[in-house]
């Protein structure tokens, strides 16, 4: 199982904030962040990227396929085709170089 909850968990204990203060800044309920923290949910795509801003850490980390926090792209500031773009480039990346998950 992906570690997301206990790295949501810990990342907001760490920056001393309550359930609902994440959940205010990434525009879901408390009851949300609960459900993810006890890994009975899964965020999606968008919400995971909203997470990974509102903690300051990489989606990689939070899904615990990298230790490193702190590598990551600012994509703030682009659209979300934009964004879906840059996405499609790293796949192709990957899959060039033989990083690939598949």
């Amino acid at each position: 199982m992906l570690p997301v909850g206990e790295n949501v968990r810990a990342l907001r204990d760490e920056r001393n904030l309550s359930q609902g203060q994440l959940a205010e800044k990434i525009g879901v309920t408390r009851a949300t962040i609960a459900t993810y923290e006890s890994g009975n949910r899964l965020p999606s795509l968008f919400k995971l990227i909203r997470l990974s801003r509102a903690l300051g850490v990489t989606t990689d980390y939070l899904l615990g396929v990298s230790k490193d926090k702190d590598a990551f792209l600012d994509v703030s500031g682009l659209t979300p085709k934009q964004i879906e773009s840059l996405d499609a480039i790293i796949e192709n990346y990957r899959e060039c170089n033989g990083t690939s998950d598949e």
